[in-house]
């Protein structure tokens, strides 16, 4: 049976209206006051890139994170606007932007910015828009998403109180090679990823006691 605790009508706090105006050391504040959707895989221990130490030390010495990655990290920033480009293209729908910084109304430790958003038949859903190499093609075979990608999808979905999220991933250098999948909300999931997210808010970062 179905966990749906979860399942109530609210609306996300929104913490700063535009992020596209903070400054390099506002954005890394504003990051330590909770947990983003790329720092949830990291709190389940999925993170192709960090660990819940890591993290840990982050939220808690208001670092930057690793600098391992950073340009596989800056070429999905960069690719953002192209990859919603080809989305609307192969869709015929028009994604928008949300520039704010929103706060789940229940659980404030949990932030998100949000890349896109989009509305369908009249219902307002998330979109993701990833890049990806050759070599990490296996984790999106036979309509698979990769988990530390659906985990981020969730958390937003979870802060926003919306129940899709559509993720687009460009692997190549031309329109077709790209992938669109989707992930619906499921509550059982999101009640377990939010217990952790509280366990290591609560007994790590707010306790100042570092993760195994």
């Amino acid at each position: 049976e179905q966990d749906l605790s979860l399942n109530l009508n609210y609306e996300p706090e929104v913490v700063v209206e535009d992020i596209t105006e903070l400054t390099e050391k506002e954005w890394r504040r504003y990051r330590t006051f909770g947990i983003g959707g790329s720092d949830a895989a990291a709190v389940c221990g999925i993170s192709p890139w960090k660990t819940a130490r890591d993290l840990y030390e982050e939220k808690l010495n208001h670092l930057s994170p690793p600098e391992d990655g950073w340009v596989a990290k800056e070429i999905g920033k960069r690719l953002e606007e192209l990859v919603v480009q080809i989305f609307m293209k192969r869709t015929g729908l028009k994604p928008y932007a949300v520039r704010k910084m929103f706060r789940h109304p229940l659980y404030p430790f949990m932030m998100a910015n949000v890349d896109f958003f989009v509305e369908i038949e009249g219902g307002i859903y998330i979109i993701e828009c990833k890049t990806s190499f050759s070599y990490h093609m296996d984790q999106w075979e036979d309509g698979k998403i990769p988990r530390h990608y659906e985990l981020q999808g969730r958390h937003y979905m979870a802060v926003t109180d919306l129940d899709r999220c559509f993720f687009c991933c460009l692997y190549g250098n031309n329109e077709e090679e790209v992938i669109i999948r989707e992930v619906k909300r499921d509550f059982e999931y999101e009640a377990e990823m939010v217990f952790l997210e509280q366990y290591f808010w609560e007994n790590h970062v707010q306790r100042h006691v570092p993760p195994p």
